[in-house]
């Protein structure tokens, strides 16, 4: 079975009126942003922490575009990985990453089945995605573990 690309844009509606706002998806988007950039806010606008794209007009606050920072995909991860969450429950979740990209990943036993790539789903189909994620060294990595792991990273930084 090929894995789908999750079209953001297409379910942003119904993201935006059932699930931007529950708590879970909002703590997902502060630990992305706050965890890559010390410096961010809580209900800071995401997009300006990346590339501000010319060729598109100033996104609005709870717009698609408000929460794509381009070229910062490993930041934004667990916010589109906990959007996922609510809309695929079915689904495990995981983030597929490497130096060059990151992209949330559903999977039903083995098999891939959706891929969630925020920034680059209007312009790449799934296996794009995964192509382009994997062309460096890479990793699957659970939620759990990229938790633990900062929370192991930010006590050691504590400690010193």
């Amino acid at each position: 079975m090929k894995p789908e690309q999750l079209e953001f844009g297409a379910k942003w509606p119904h993201i935006r009126q059932t699930i931007l706002q529950c708590p879970d998806v909002q703590a997902a988007l502060f630990f992305g942003m706050w965890h890559q950039h010390n410096e961010y806010l809580w209900n800071h606008p995401p997009y300006r922490l990346g590339i501000i794209r010319q060729d598109r007009p100033e996104p609005k606050p709870h717009e698609l575009s408000w929460y794509q920072p381009f070229g910062k995909c490993h930041s934004i991860v667990p916010f589109a990985w906990a959007i996922d969450r609510h809309l695929y429950q079915l689904l495990d979740w995981a983030f597929m990453t490497s130096d060059r990209h990151s992209i949330a990943i559903g999977s039903t036993g083995d098999e891939m089945a959706m891929v969630a790539d925020i920034l680059c789903f209007d312009i790449q189909s799934a296996e794009e995605s995964i192509r382009y994620t994997e062309e460096l060294p890479y990793s699957v990595v659970t939620a759990r573990k990229a938790i633990w792991r900062n929370r192991r990273r930010v006590l050691e930084n504590s400690a010193t």
